[in-house]
């Protein structure tokens, strides 16, 4: 073989190096981008189900005991739960309700607050779980959200909170709230996780006490029934 050949075969190994070092880089780079944008997708599409969500629990508060919805949800990436730990809120205080939760790891701050805040597109008020509200005047609910660095692993937990505030009958004078919780139907779950899904909202009635002239209307969560 003469030296021109093998120059040729030569240069044509350095070429194909270089493209396939350049494909994978390529590869490697817009995975790692994907993956970014796919986490950023999934946790702002799951954004828009929760005030889904939330709109459905009022709707069913509203329609009386017994009466139930359906709701189908998908879930990418993350976890959906029910949650009675103590909430902090914007006004400064603790509430133990039971919340609505969306979490998900993502590698981008998808929320630029650490604590929980206001994120809920349709609230003009303070968004203060704290603050009563007036009946026909303020929603119920309320979408809250933060996103938290998760140690040194570069990550970030996204988290969505649904929850609801006590309004007042500025006529009557009577309080209301909408209370979470979870079904006692055998094997219920308290969450889901990746994967289709549907969550039933059940009404289960309504208790009315007198000392504090509040009526605590009972919703249901109950997981893929």
């Amino acid at each position: 073989m003469n030296r021109k050949a093998q120059s040729e075969i030569i240069g044509f190994i350095l070429v194909a190096f270089i493209v396939i070092v350049l494909v994978l880089g390529a590869y490697v780079w817009g995975d790692r981008v994907l993956g970014e944008r796919r986490d950023e997708y999934s946790a702002v599409r799951m954004k828009t189900k929760m005030l889904e969500l939330r709109d459905a629990i009022v709707s069913v508060s509203q329609d009386g005991p017994n009466s139930t919805r359906v709701v189908s949800i998908n879930i990418d990436s993350g976890k959906l739960y029910l949650d009675n730990s103590f909430i902090p809120v914007s006004c400064g205080q603790e509430r133990r309700d039971n919340g609505l939760i969306y979490e998900i790891e993502t590698k981008t701050e998808v929320v630029d607050t650490t604590t929980w805040a206001l994120n809920d597109p349709f609230e003009n008020e303070t968004g203060d779980l704290c603050t009563v509200g007036g009946v026909g005047v303020s929603y119920p609910g309320i979408l809250f959200a933060k996103s938290a660095s998760v140690g040194e692993t570069g990550k970030y937990l996204t988290q969505y909170l649904v929850s609801f505030r006590n309004l007042k009958d500025m006529d009557t004078g009577e309080h209301h709230i909408i209370k979470l919780g979870s079904s006692t139907i055998e094997q219920n779950t308290t969450g889901i996780g990746e994967g289709t899904h549907n969550l039933m909202i059940r009404n289960d009635g309504s208790s009315y006490d007198s000392t504090n002239s509040r009526w605590t209307h009972d919703i249901a969560l109950i997981f893929d029934p």
